[in-house]
Order: structure tokens, then C-alpha cells, then sequence
């Protein structure tokens, strides 16, 4: 299985993800929602989402180290404030509550439901290998901060 290990981006796997959700979104299970409220819920999941992408992505630039996903250990700091504080991963739960904003919009509980696909392969194709070059490359101190920090929320 480590073949597919920080192989695929994971913007892609978000995508494929979207895919997935309008699929099964036809399948029925409606959320029991006015569609006013759902989207509105949607929305507001999305929103959050993206504000933690953002936060994230500026702890980075803010230590001037690169965060790309598919060479970890290219890094050139431990970044383990502001968001990193909260979520060792706070990129990826920011996809997550956009996806799981997308899937309450499509208004099926299937659809918001497959956003927990994301979660689960990005946590075994991305986060671990991720964490295994970090341990390598800051030793302890990675040791410490995934300690202290969850992995998730």
C-alpha cells in the first residue's frame, strides 16, 4: 500500500471526492432541511473550511517553509502555532469541513457522509507518511508537538 503514499495531491483527492458525493447524492436520503437552511449550513461549513486553509497556508508562509503535500521532507520548520496549535493537520481538516459543507449543500446524507472518504485516505496516504519524514527530519521536537497536538481536531 505505501505506492500510493503521497502520490496523489490531495486537491485531487477533493475533487474525486466531489465526484463521489454528487454521485450518491442522487441515491436519496434527503437531509431533512428547507433548502434554505441547508444551504445556508453548507455555506457556513464551507467558509469555515476555507478559513482554516487559509490560516494554515499563512503559518507556513509566515515561517517561510513550503507546504507541499507530496515533499514533506522539504520542510524547513516545525510549524506547530496558531492553527498547528489546535490540529497537527489543520490543511487537511479545513478540506474535510469544506467537503462536508459541499456534501450538506448536495442535501443528501450519503453526500455529506462520503466527505468522511477524504478523512480516512488522507490520513493513510498523506498524513502518515507526512509524519513519518517530519519525525525523521525534526526528531524530538516532532516527537514533543505530536505529543501535545491531535492529529485531526
Amino acid at each position: 500500500m505505501r505506492n500510493l503514499e503521497l502520490v496523489v495531491p490531495p486537491d485531487v483527492v477533493a475533487l474525486v471526492i466531489v465526484g463521489v458525493m454528487w454521485g450518491v447524492s442522487r441515491l436519496g436520503a434527503a437531509i431533512p432541511l428547507a433548502p434554505v437552511l441547508r444551504n445556508l449550513l453548507g455555506a457556513v461549513l464551507v467558509l469555515v473550511g476555507l478559513a482554516v486553509i487559509i490560516a494554515a497556508r499563512k503559518a507556513f508562509a509566515q515561517r517561510d517553509t513550503p507546504w507541499g503535500p507530496q515533499t514533506p521532507s522539504r520542510a524547513s520548520a516545525l510549524v506547530t502555532d496558531g492553527v498547528y496549535g489546535l490540529s497537527r493537520n489543520p490543511m487537511y481538516l479545513g478540506t474535510w469541513v469544506f467537503l462536508l459543507g459541499i456534501g450538506v449543500m448536495m442535501g443528501s446524507y450519503f453526500s455529506a457522509a462520503s466527505s468522511l472518504l477524504y478523512s480516512v485516505y488522507i490520513d493513510r496516504f498523506q498524513i502518515v507518511p507526512e509524519e513519518r519524514a517530519l519525525a525523521l527530519k525534526f526528531g524530538q521536537e516532532f516527537d514533543s508537538y505530536r505529543t501535545a497536538v491531535r492529529r485531526w481536531f
